[in-house]
């Protein structure tokens, strides 16, 4: 069964679970997560990290990048660079749907970034509104998600989708069950 990606769904957030900024120093080491405990919005502040999803799905976060980490999800890591830093978002959609682990490159970097950044401010405030203000940059993120994935979808993510395809292709070369169909499947295009 296919899973939806979130960026062509109507979803509500349930609640917010932990905002943090840090930094990942487990260089070249793989990192297993057997079953993702929520959902995660996470900004690459610096360096990138490589993902491997159950079922074949691989792409690289990069600095820049919105990284979207599905409840439930399976996958190794392994982080390429020694200065691997984020800000991390853990939440629940309040669907219980199963959705796919994705990664989205903004045109507009330094304005993810600010988001993000909002984000974790607003959160560490103690104030009567900080809750308010939390769940209305995290939709703010979450809209700015589905804004980049249709400015793809409209023609703008060709090279997006030649460079997953590729990184599919370079990551599974020695794979005897590599075929485009499984390309296709693994970046989210139609085989034709």
């Amino acid at each position: 069964m296919k899973k939806s990606c979130i960026s062509e769904e109507k979803l509500y957030i349930k609640k917010v679970i932990d905002i943090i900024k840090a930094e990942n120093t487990n260089y070249n080491k793989l990192l297993t997560v057997d079953a993702r405990h929520s959902d995660a919005f996470v900004y690459i502040l610096g360096g990138n990290c490589s993902y491997k999803f159950e079922g074949g799905k691989h792409f690289t976060a990069k600095e820049g990048d919105i990284l979207y980490l599905a409840r439930g999800a399976h996958y190794d890591m392994i982080i390429r660079d020694e200065r691997y830093k984020f800000i991390f978002c853990d939440f629940e959609f309040e669907s219980g749907a199963e959705y796919e682990s994705s990664v989205f490159t903004s045109k507009n970097p330094s304005y993810t970034e600010n988001l993000f950044v909002k984000l974790l401010n607003v959160n560490s405030q103690n104030s009567p509104s900080s809750f308010t203000d939390t769940l209305s940059v995290l939709y703010s993120i979450y809209g700015h998600i589905k804004s980049i994935a249709q400015s793809e979808y409209a023609g703008g993510g060709i090279m997006e989708r030649i460079r997953s395809a590729k990184e599919v292709i370079e990551t599974s070369l020695y794979d005897t069950e590599l075929s485009i169909s499984n390309i296709a499947e693994n970046i989210g295009i139609s085989e034709v």
